[in-house]
């Protein structure tokens, strides 16, 4: 075999790994669960604008970003929530951070290979002041092109 034919060799199967993985996450549907309610994070592939960071600068005329407002019951608790994840047909993962630090998320499970649901707790600080109380979290889905992300307010 030359090297022009290893070459393209490696192209196609470049392209038809993509191919196949966007053919996978073509239906790829997210919802925001929490006690009372439920939010579109993507729907048949296609984000909510209100969970796409455009800068990361904090900038009043940017369309305003996905906020989860804990009360003051759900703080005391760490009340979980979760995200419905569907239209998956291979083992994705997910990946949750946060911009400033001020708290660790915790989750599970970290991977699924068809539909299942994300339980996810802000473990917001102990000791809430004006440097903490929110923070932005990043969630990133393997195999999806867009970082998608929402605020944490631990209180009111």
């Amino acid at each position: 075999m030359t090297t022009q034919n290893t070459i393209v060799n490696l192209l196609l199967l470049f392209f038809l790994l993509k191919s196949i993985t966007a053919q996978q996450l073509n239906n790829l549907t997210a919802v925001f669960v929490t006690f009372n309610s439920t939010t579109d994070i993507i729907t048949y592939n296609q984000p909510n604008s209100t969970f796409i960071q455009s800068d990361d600068l904090l900038d009043c005329s940017l369309s305003p970003l996905f906020t989860y407002n804990q009360t003051d019951a759900q703080y005391d608790t760490n009340t979980a929530y979760s995200i419905t994840v569907s239209g998956i047909a291979v083992q994705t993962s997910f990946t949750f951070s946060t911009i400033h630090g001020n708290f660790n998320l915790s989750y599970h499970p970290t991977t699924c290979s068809s539909n299942c649901q994300i339980v996810i707790q802000n473990n917001c600080p102990s000791s809430i002041n004006f440097l903490n109380y929110f923070d932005r979290v990043v969630l990133n889905i393997s195999g999806y092109p867009q970082l998608l992300t929402y605020y944490v307010k631990c209180r009111h």
